[in-house]
């Protein structure tokens, strides 16, 4: 009897937190050529039984020009949500406020990693330029409403493009390396991936987005496919980071994404 009390309050008190994980939301990042058009998606995490989500999304308007409104993957959600107007009042302003609500109020989820929409867009800036595209509470507020009808913390996550001369180099980088990491958001652990077409030294250097360090090791790997496993415990707290792979010839970096 006590034994079967406990394996259904176990079960509750789990089945409680994963209810409790607050949705995350994430803007993508990415290197791209000057001029280049580019998208940012919107992508959730823990995005469970919500009925309304609204925030502005916010740039600068002289590095990055908006083009249109994309990929809608949520119930009722259209261009008809995005303060768009004839004259662009706001988009020329490097300012885009979303508001999107179930109208059946059963409430909506998606699987981790699912693009909510996207925004087209084309780069103005100059090579050497980075475009922070963040989360403001103004035209609209930033707020996330559950099926309960309640108002419920929210982890944002910004995208940031970095403008790069990339015609040539990276051909002559992928000829030598490609690197990458999965999962990417991560919560327990992330695996980064190479695969070399010749032995190298590796340097590995991962920083917050201050540029603190806070891991790097170094390696010398021979051709082909290898696995570094970076475990939770490196990171002190949810967010962005950046790590750094230096070989003997190269150098790049790519964003990492800690979610607790």
């Amino acid at each position: 009897m006590h034994k079967t009390l406990l394996t259904v309050l176990l079960v509750i008190f789990f089945s409680m937190s994963a209810l409790s994980q607050d949705p995350v939301l994430i803007l993508s990042s990415a290197t791209i050529d000057e001029s280049e058009e580019f998208t940012i998606d919107l992508t959730a995490e823990n995005f469970t039984d919500l009925i309304a989500m609204q925030f502005t999304m916010k740039w600068d308007s002289s590095k990055a020009q908006f083009l249109e409104v994309l990929n809608f993957n949520l119930p009722g959600l259209d261009e008809g949500n995005f303060g768009i107007d004839s004259l662009n009042t706001n988009t020329d302003r490097g300012l885009l406020p979303m508001f999107w609500e179930d109208e059946s109020l059963l409430g909506v989820s998606e699987d981790d990693g699912s693009i909510l929409f996207s925004v087209k867009m084309k780069a103005t800036g100059e090579v050497g330029d980075t475009v922070y595209f963040q989360f403001v509470g103004a035209p609209a507020a930033i707020e996330v409403v559950n099926v309960a009808q309640e108002a419920i913390p929210v982890t944002l996550i910004q995208g940031e493009i970095v403008m790069e001369d990339l015609v040539g180099i990276d051909a002559a980088v992928e000829n030598q390396i490609e690197v990458n990491n999965y999962p990417n958001p991560f919560t327990d652990y992330t695996y980064i991936n190479f695969d070399l077409k010749e032995t190298t030294d590796i340097t590995l250097t991962i920083t917050d987005i201050s540029g603190r360090q806070i891991y790097a090791t170094e390696k010398t790997m021979n051709n082909g496919f290898h696995q570094m496993k970076i475990d939770a415990s490196v990171f002190p707290s949810s967010g962005e980071y950046f790590y750094y792979v230096q070989t003997n010839e190269y150098q790049l970096f790519k964003k990492l994404i800690f979610v607790k």
